[in-house]
Parts: structure tokens; C-alpha cells; sequence
């Protein structure tokens, strides 16, 4: 975060990064190894070029090993993922959370119905999910889990952790970090005569569904997953959690004490608290609105590129 253009930027543990662009490193890596410099004598002769040695056992593995596979594996991904040529770009702060996970279960992408191939999602905050954990809110979006640990074991999978790599220990350490991870005080001069006026609208209009404030999550909806008729925005990464993703995520693992067992298909998006809300830019589940002014404006007023 940053006060002004010029000013140096500020790293806040638990912000959702607005800036990583993971789509954008991931066409970079397929560039390079769709690029015929990508052969062994090349790219020892660059490592050797900064400083680098090796002894001939090494040498060896590098040249008719290390350097050829690792172009196989990254072609191998590249055909993957050639879902992110059929949907919109995902640009920095948004992630395509499904369609990956779609692909490392060998889901035939080219049958896949049209709806369900556009996953993109803004990346969320993860302060306080002990509070969440102990108001039974659901994770992601659509709510599609109701276990912590699981959603954690989920995201670790869709990197590529499998049941005999897992490293269970340091997850732990992670969760145990994220249950108090506070987020930051709004750092700014405050309008206490507005922000009283303000406090009473959202007690009104908006407390129900997203809790009293930033640490009281007390509403009668919050974590309610709602209809996306009802709510009639874009439901395009709701449409790209299916069912068969569902009963399929509830496969992984099995032989583990740690199986899957609570994924679920929703039908809607799920009534989020606003922890740190001024932090969270861009906005909505697919991150389309900038910043909190806008999005307090009507939808036809929003601005459509940023």
C-alpha cells in the first residue's frame, strides 16, 4: 500500500497482493521453454557465465537430464493450462482458483461446458480465521468448504503437494499464525462526525450480512451463502465449481486420516466480514471494482477498466 504515487510502498502481512501478476509469470515460464535457447548447452553455458560449477556427475545430469525434462514438464503444463487462453486475462490481484485444480485431476478441458471455463477471482485477505473458523464461515467465494485445514490442504495440492509430500508440520505452523493474524488499523485522519452518520447506515443496511465491524462478526447472515439470482452479479466463478469437481475433491487423499471430506457445490456467494476492508482494493469476488468509493456507486457508474 501506498499514500500517494511517490510514496514508498508499505508490505502488510495478509493483504491480498493487488500486484502479483500470477497468470502473467506463468506465460513467462511457457515462453521460455517454447524458446529454442531452451537447450542444455545454452543454458549451462549461461549458469557457467554468472559463476556457476559442477563436477562431471553433474555436469552430466544437467546436459542429458535436468535441462531436457525440465522443458518437457514445463511444455507438458503449458498444454494444461491452455484454459487461460479461453477466458479473459487474469491480470494482478486475480487468480483463476478452479480450473487448475481441474487440470492436475485430468478433467477433459475441450468438454467441459463454456459456462465453467472462466474461474477468475480476486485473492482474498486471510486475517483472522480463527474468527471465521469459530463462526463456521466458508471458505472461498461460493463457501464450498466448511474446514480450514482442508481449504489449506486444497491450496497446498493445487501447487503441487500430494499425500507422500506434504508437509503437514509446517502447514500447521501457518495455520496457527493466520487463526490471530490481526489486520492493520486504518492508518489515516478519520471524520468522527461522518464516520458516526456512517456507522449507523451500516448498522441498518449492511451489519446483517457482514458482521457489526472489522472484529465483530455477529449478523444474522454473515457466512450465508446467497443465491447469486438474488444477488445478480457475475457468476462465472461460481458456474466453474461444478458438482464433479466437488465429489472429485472429496476423493483426495483417501487413505489419509486427513481425506477430504467437505467440499460441496453452492449456488450462490457467500456473506463475507469486512475485516480490513480498506486494504482489500480491488473489490467483489472477481475484483472488478477499484476502490470502496466506486463501489458505493451505482454499477453503471463504476469504472469498467483499471
Amino acid at each position: 500500500m501506498r499514500e500517494t504515487p511517490q510514496t514508498r510502498p508499505v508490505i502488510y502481512a495478509g493483504m491480498p497482493s493487488n500486484t502479483v501478476d500470477l497468470e502473467g509469470f506463468e506465460r513467462f515460464i511457457f515462453a521460455c521453454a517454447t524458446d529454442q535457447r531452451f537447450n542444455a548447452p545454452r543454458m549451462m553455458a549461461e549458469i557457467e557465465g554468472i559463476g556457476g560449477r559442477y563436477d562431471f556427475i553433474n555436469r552430466f545430469l544437467m546436459r542429458y537430464y535436468a535441462i531436457p525434462f525440465m522443458r518437457e514438464r514445463l511444455l507438458m503444463l503449458k498444454g494444461h493450462f491452455r484454459f487461460a487462453d479461453w477466458e479473459p486475462d487474469a491480470g494482478p490481484g486475480r487468480t483463476d482458483t478452479f480450473n487448475p485444480a481441474k487440470t492436475l485431476l485430468e478433467f477433459p478441458l475441450e468438454k467441459l461446458e463454456t459456462r465453467e471455463l472462466v474461474g477468475l477471482c480476486d485473492l482474498p485477505s486471510i486475517w483472522l480465521q480463527g474468527l471465521r473458523k469459530q463462526k463456521n464461515i466458508h471458505a472461498h467465494w461460493d463457501g464450498n468448504n466448511s474446514m480450514m485445514e482442508e481449504r489449506n490442504k486444497s491450496a497446498a495440492f493445487g501447487t503441487g503437494a500430494f499425500p507422500p509430500t506434504i508437509d503437514l508440520k509446517q502447514m500447521a505452523r501457518i495455520e496457527q499464525w493466520l487463526l490471530d493474524k490481526e489486520p492493520p488499523k486504518y492508518p489515516f485522519p478519520i471524520d468522527t462526525q461522518l464516520s458516526t452518520q456512517g456507522e449507523k447506515v451500516y448498522a441498518q443496511y449492511c451489519a446483517n450480512c457482514h458482521g457489526r465491524n472489522g472484529r465483530d462478526f455477529n449478523g444474522e447472515y454473515v457466512g450465508d451463502v446467497v443465491a447469486i439470482d438474488k444477488i445478480g452479479t457475475d457468476r462465472h466463478r461460481l458456474d466453474s465449481y461444478t458438482e464433479e469437481l466437488a465429489v472429485t475433491q472429496n476423493t483426495l487423499y483417501t487413505g489419509y486420516p486427513w481425506r477430504f471430506s467437505h467440499f460441496r457445490k453452492t449456488f450462490g456467494y457467500v456473506n463475507l466480514p469486512l475485516d480490513g476492508v480498506w486494504l482489500r482494493a480491488p473489490y467483489l469476488h472477481n475484483g472488478s471494482v477499484p476502490t470502496l468509493r466506486d463501489l458505493l456507486k451505482p454499477s453503471a457508474e463504476r469504472p469498467a477498466v483499471f
